[in-house]
């Protein structure tokens, strides 16, 4: 079995709030114990997030894990992007840029051999992808079906992980 969650962290505002917490957002990240964690609207540094570097809290919040995190823009002078905690090693990674209008937006890809199981059970390799797609669903579909492509040409299984902005009926359509 293989524990896998995506949380878009809003730069460590919550619902409904109107100050970040990164702390609080850090900590949900570590609650969730996930082998594979996908990550989006992550801040590094920048004013919006008061100067915290979201990323670097989320990498100590889960210790002996691979991180990986993306750039896609600057906001109020810091990184802005999306990311992947991986309890394993990886291998073939791959920093993929989708097409579209809007925002930049990327895939981090790779294969990823997990750690044993809690019960010492050796698991076998994933290939792993974590995005997050343009909110404006005319646009996203067609990074999304490109992204899949790419996946059907590694080794499986695979894991698509993100916030693909959305919903089941026009990713299955």
């Amino acid at each position: 079995m293989i524990r896998v969650a995506t949380f878009n962290v809003r730069h460590g505002l919550a619902e409904g709030a109107t100050v970040c917490t990164p702390v609080a957002t850090t900590a949900v990240a570590a609650a969730l114990g996930a082998d594979v964690l996908a990550l989006q609207e992550l801040d590094g540094g920048g004013g919006r997030a008061g100067g915290t570097d979201q990323r670097g809290m989320v990498r100590e919040a889960c210790p002996g894990a691979a991180a990986r995190f993306v750039r896609t823009v600057e906001v109020d002078g810091g990184d802005y992007g999306s990311g992947r905690v991986v309890r394993g090693s990886i291998s073939d990674e791959l920093d993929h840029s989708l097409s579209g209008a809007g925002e930049p937006r990327r895939a981090i890809v790779a294969r990823v051999a997990l750690d044993p199981a809690a019960d010492g059970t050796v698991r076998p390799p994933v290939t792993v992808a974590a995005t997050h797609l343009q909110n404006d669903r005319k646009v996203a579909r067609a990074p999304l079906i490109a992204l899949l492509g790419l996946l059907a040409e590694r080794p499986g299984p695979t894991v698509l992980l993100g916030d693909m902005n959305l919903p089941p009926i026009v990713v299955a359509g």
